[in-house]
């Protein structure tokens, strides 16, 4: 009976300890839980989205570059911005400051179990003085995308010259869009294609009515090709030229299909579907001019 009584309180004793550890783990604060970290700043004046994850182990991943750009950070640089984000459950989900062309940030923590995040509009930072830490990580984690940027990219120092190979077109004559990329740097550079298209072109008729405008690849069939992803790599001091030819064919809405361009004046942009600059947007010329006669 003593025996079995000992067996029972011990029993009771393991279960209460079990349950007293349960609601520890329950009250850790998030921050200190081994979180991933989930960063994103969007809009401004040319409308950014830019994405960063860092894991519980430190390896942070900008992922709105094609492929991924990754740096493993010391154990002192993610000690750093767990600090930043100590107290992280006592925020509100969202602190709300609209203004034109700002800029929105999201900070999410994420464990096995758990979720937090917390939207924050630039503006209010200044009015809510408890967000200071936050604003010192927004900061922090935007450099962090630059260093990303400089250290990991193997595009960085690449130049382009986007041209035409005429001014003036006939309606219904083949096109030829170009880009000539050159290595200027000491390093061999890369860039890095998701699919088959090298070149993306867009023109738009300059009169205002009526408004034509066409894509080639249209964004759509872009995205959705599922052709073998490539590279292309330059060596120091060379060039390689990324073209296309475009019969003028293209679609409007679902049905209204085009064999030519209308008879007038166009501009164009032309751009190369690989890496990314700044707001994450391809290497581009934005204002390229030419004509459609009969």
């Amino acid at each position: 009976m003593r025996t079995f009584c000992a067996l029972f309180a011990l029993t009771v004793a393991a279960m209460t300890c079990a349950g007293c550890t349960s609601s520890v783990d329950q009250g850790l604060p998030i921050e200190a839980d081994d979180p991933t970290i989930e960063f994103r700043a969007m809009g401004g004046i040319a409308g950014v989205d830019e994405r960063l994850t860092i894991d519980p182990d430190g390896l942070a991943v900008d992922d709105t570059m094609y492929p991924p750009l990754a740096l493993q950070l010391t154990h002192a640089e993610l000690e750093e911005i767990l600090t930043m984000l100590n107290g992280f459950d006592n925020y509100k989900e969202e602190y709300r400051q609209t203004v034109m062309d700002g800029f929105q940030f999201s900070i999410s923590l994420r464990t096995g179990d758990r979720r937090k995040s917390v939207v924050i509009d630039d503006a209010a930072f200044e009015k809510h003085r408890e967000l200071s830490q936050l604003s010192r990580l927004v900061g922090t984690l935007m450099r962090l995308r630059t260093r990303l940027f400089q250290e990991k990219c193997q595009w960085v120092g690449l130049e382009y010259r986007f041209f035409l190979d005429s001014a003036v077109y006939h309606a219904g004559s083949p096109m030829t869009i170009s880009c000539v990329v050159n290595n200027p740097t000491l390093a061999m550079r890369t860039l890095y294609f998701r699919n088959k298209h090298h070149v993306q072109f867009h023109c738009w008729g300059d009169a205002a009515n009526p408004t034509i405008s066409a894509t080639i690849p249209e964004y759509y069939a872009f995205w959705a090709d599922t052709s073998s992803p490539h590279q292309i790599s330059i060596a120091p001091g060379q060039a390689v030229t990324l073209s296309m030819t475009w019969n003028q064919t293209f679609v409007v809405g679902a049905d209204m299909v085009f064999r030519a361009l209308p008879v007038g004046s166009y501009s164009a942009t032309i751009a190369i579907p690989a890496g990314s600059r700044q707001y994450t947007r391809y290497a581009a010329a934005w204002d390229i001019k030419f004509t459609i006669i009969r």
